[in-house]
């Protein structure tokens, strides 16, 4: 059985690798659903909990299966929650503990979890687990109890959970949990979790989530692997990001910024992007998060069922395929097409050298150049005129618009890597915003206007097809152990009978494999059309 992502912080740092795929480098591209292990899901669209013959699996199974599509591949949990409509107890009616907070573990309640943690690793996912979580306020954590344990509870606790999901490989581990200016003895009791976790597992990676404050809090720091970001304002998300991958050399990851319809803490379509695009160029290539408020609780968020929900996330529709969502997968695929792991931040300003706008605002232009010099992305948040320096490109480069919004392209010219150039983009995206992905690849081999179909006379150690704009399709036994459509622009099609043990299309800019179902192909990393 497939056990999913075994994530691992990479030898030279700032991205995380899949030891399950020969070391390919992963990002992280999540969704948040904290509550999935605990409740029924309502209908995608409604506010309220589905109808008593619905099940917790099948609720499940409609997130992955939705999530997977838009490609996502990362859920993050409250292992124990005060959100839920049963809280603290799980919707098989399970409390967590059998009695004393953290000491007794109820182990049918960590066993509902485990399922949860099998089912993602069969769609590919990895799992965020936040042992205890501590809480905004007393009312959405358990920060008052952490803190009147002693440490040497919250170690064993700690243990308890890495036994428990050491054995899967598609997990890691949340400190803290959204608790302002944590005090001294919270600070000091989830260092004790660290320590009873990194007792019984080496394997999976550890990261920290604080309320607005930097991920590497000056004594949990010691015990993460990977430095995460969380603010909920405008702009101030990828500044956070460029001041941590500026401080350190560890992986960084945006793990929570504003949720779709937060409208009253200034969330819009415009800022959601901007959020996402300008943490990846600013260094988050650990990963970033997408969180709904009407779908991060998996529950009915009508007023009454879960008291301890914010007001933000109350009253808002279960949506799996919304606006917010469809555009992260957008901007995404840009990214996935690339040898993204190789992203350098351009904060000094040699790539783009004029036009930027005001620093660690939502309307400045944030680039990336690749270590290689081979390609480079540049967030254009307003209409006005960038210029680049092409000289940083190791060889004549091809421009191109791409919509944020839908990912359409445009084609902004061919140029020599001398001299600068001027870009501007003069009407609205797909969206009616403003704003634009600036994309620069080495120019490469033209794309032919088709690709061949395969059949079962097809069958060879090798089948590839060069610079073709369409992938392969394949009927019969067109097997090979490598089997190949470079600079394709979509995904291969084939029936059951095409597969054969492991074969790989590049496609769409990104390497394909089938799935470990063979039911179809999923994208494993870029290497070069």
């Amino acid at each position: 059985m497939y056990s999913g992502p075994l994530l691992q912080v990479h030898g030279g740092g700032r991205y995380l690798v899949d030891a399950r795929a020969s070391s390919a480098p992963h990002r992280i591209k999540g969704v948040a659903n904290w509550l999935i292990h605990l409740q029924v899901a309502p209908a995608s669209g409604s506010s309220f909990p589905n109808s008593a013959g619905s099940t917790l699996a099948a609720g499940q199974d409609a997130w992955f299966t939705a999530m997977a599509a838009l490609g996502c591949n990362s859920v993050v949990i409250q292992l124990i929650s005060k959100y839920q409509s049963t809280a603290p107890n799980d919707s098989d009616g399970n409390s967590p503990f059998t009695g004393a907070m953290f000491s007794t573990p109820r182990q049918a309640y960590f066993d509902s979890v485990k399922l949860l943690v099998q089912k993602a690793a069969l769609a590919g996912f990895t799992v965020g687990i936040a042992p205890c979580w501590a809480g905004y306020d007393s009312g959405q954590g358990f920060y008052t109890d952490i803190e009147a344990a002693t440490g040497a509870v919250m170690e064993d606790y700690g243990e308890y959970v890495a036994q428990q999901f050491e054995p899967y490989d598609n997990v890691w581990y949340i400190l803290g949990g959204d608790r302002p200016s944590p005090s001294a003895t919270l600070d000091s009791r989830f260092e004790s979790v660290a320590t009873g976790i990194r007792a019984f597992d080496s394997r999976h990676f550890l990261t920290v989530h604080w309320n607005f404050a930097a991920g590497d809090n000056p004594t949990v720091t010691g015990a993460t692997d990977v430095t995460s970001c969380y603010k909920w304002s405008d702009g101030t998300v990828p500044a956070q990001v460029r001041a941590e991958y500026a401080e350190n050399d560890a992986p960084v990851m945006m793990l929570e910024a504003l949720y779709e319809l937060n409208t009253g803490f200034g969330a819009t379509a415009f800022v959601l992007r901007e959020q996402t695009i300008g943490s990846l160029l600013n260094g988050a290539l650990a990963g970033t998060w997408f969180g709904h408020e009407g779908t991060w609780h998996a529950g009915g968020g009508n007023p009454g069922s879960q008291p301890n929900l914010p007001s933000q996330s109350t009253g808002k529709a279960y949506d799996l395929n919304s606006t917010g969502i469809n555009q992260q997968k957008a901007i995404h695929d840009v990214f996935d097409a690339r040898e993204w792991w190789k992203l350098a931040p351009d904060t000094g300003s040699a790539l783009v050298t004029a036009g930027r706008g005001t620093i660690d605002t939502v309307n400045y232009a944030v680039a990336a150049l690749a270590s290689d010099s081979s390609f480079a992305i540049v967030y254009c948040p307003t209409g006005g005129s960038l210029t680049i320096a092409l000289s940083q490109f190791s060889g004549p480069v091809r421009a191109r618009w791409y919509d944020p919004t839908n990912g359409a392209t445009e084609e902004a010219g061919a140029f020599s890597n001398s001299g600068s150039q001027a870009f501007s983009h003069a009407t609205n995206n797909a969206g009616g915003d403003d704003d634009w992905l600036l994309v620069f690849d080495l120019q490469g081999a033209v794309a032919a206007s088709s690709a061949p179909s395969f059949s079962a006379a097809a069958v060879g150690a090798v089948l590839y097809v060069a610079a073709a704009s369409s992938a392969p399709t394949l009927t019969g036994g067109a097997t090979g152990a490598s089997l190949a459509a470079s600079a394709a622009s979509s995904a291969p099609t084939m029936n059951a009978a095409a597969l054969g043990q492991y074969n790989d299309i590049q496609a769409g800019g990104a390497k394909w494999h089938p799935d470990y179902y063979q039911r179809g192909w999923i994208p494993d990393y870029f290497s070069g059309a």
